[in-house]
């Protein structure tokens, strides 16, 4: 027979037991909710999730447009957040006509919706915030004439552990066009590292990016031993999602 103790240790026992269940019960129904809300989140109206679910970027468009505005006001009360920098953090980018500006190579990068303007428009008729993903934004001239599809970037885009420039130390010139701010975003959003210091000697992990003219500054580092490339190969392996050493060489 069992002493009164040993029942009493055994009660305690198999009460910790039950705790230990039910708290692991419902961690898991906490992860499956969590799960949840990032689908609803990605294909439903935003309605049904937390508000300022949709961070909106907006590039290509006059700012002082006053239908602009009007709309921008509107999507504020629908639940969206509007973001009028890239420093600040976006998953939806309206696009008006296709340029590879910063803030479409940092969308595409990040594999962030890219739409059009017409996800705005069907949403405020609708009066609620729409799923971005039949709104996907389309211009097939650039497709054809850069050979890339949106799809396809974004899709690569949000499967990559690692940028393109993972790995790299990146040497940029303070005459960079467009301008060395830029092309210091888009690097370190490639992940790779941003060099400030002019490189004295060769190192096979730095690369060198220059402007397309800048010859003086391309014959001086081929004496170093490096190879210089154009910005290109930045712009390029965003939309392409892979870093083509090869194409992109200063010509």
């Amino acid at each position: 027979k069992l002493s009164n103790t040993h029942r009493s240790t055994k009660r305690e026992i198999k009460a910790k037991l039950n705790q230990k269940e039910k708290i692991k019960e419902a961690k898991k129904q906490k992860d499956n909710d969590s799960d949840l809300d990032v689908k609803v989140e990605s294909t439903h109206d935003v309605s049904h999730t937390r508000r300022n679910a949709y961070q909106i970027l907006f590039s290509g468009f006059d700012k002082n447009d006053p239908e602009l505005q009007k709309d921008k006001k509107s999507l504020v009360q629908l639940g969206a957040k509007i973001v009028e920098d890239t420093d600040k953090g976006f998953n939806v980018l309206v696009m008006d006509k296709f340029k590879r500006t910063i803030k479409f190579l940092l969308a595409a990068n990040k594999g962030v919706d890219v739409v059009s303007y017409k996800w705005v428009k069907d949403s405020l008729k609708q009066g609620s915030l729409l799923s971005p993903n039949q709104y996907l934004y389309s211009d097939k001239a650039a497709e054809k004439k850069y050979k890339f599809k949106l799809e396809n970037t974004l899709e690569r885009a949000r499967k990559r552990k690692d940028g393109i420039l993972k790995g790299y130390h990146v040497f940029v010139p303070k005459n960079i066009k467009p301008s060395l701010a830029e092309i210091k975003a888009l690097v370190e959003s490639c992940d790779g590292t941003f060099v400030k210091t002019k490189p004295t000697q060769y190192k096979n992990d730095i690369l060198i990016i220059l402007n397309e003219d800048d010859q003086k500054a391309a014959q001086q580092f081929k004496e170093l031993g490096f190879t210089p490339y154009s910005t290109e190969l930045i712009y390029s392996g965003i939309l392409h999602q892979d870093l083509n050493l090869k194409e992109n060489l200063m010509k």
